[in-house]
């Protein structure tokens, strides 16, 4: 079953190069996040591209001040 993206968010969905530039974080970081089940693609493109929406980037953010609380 394919995921259907409305044009509204599409607008929103942010590329692994684009997420990991906003958020600060390597590719590596990103996938190791996702095999942990912290962060999921919202969709995949026709090419299986990952593409992450919005809310990603405040995950990100979050599980990255956790980190640095735990390493404190």
């Amino acid at each position: 079953m394919k995921n259907v993206v409305t044009v509204t968010a599409f607008k929103t969905l942010q590329t692994t190069s684009a997420l990991c530039k906003t958020a600060n974080v390597t590719r590596g970081q990103l996938r190791l996040y996702e095999e942990e089940g912290l962060i999921a693609p919202q969709s995949r493109t026709e090419a299986g591209y990952r593409q992450y929406g919005a809310d990603t980037v405040d995950r990100l953010r979050a599980i990255l001040h956790y980190k640095r609380k735990e390493s404190c």
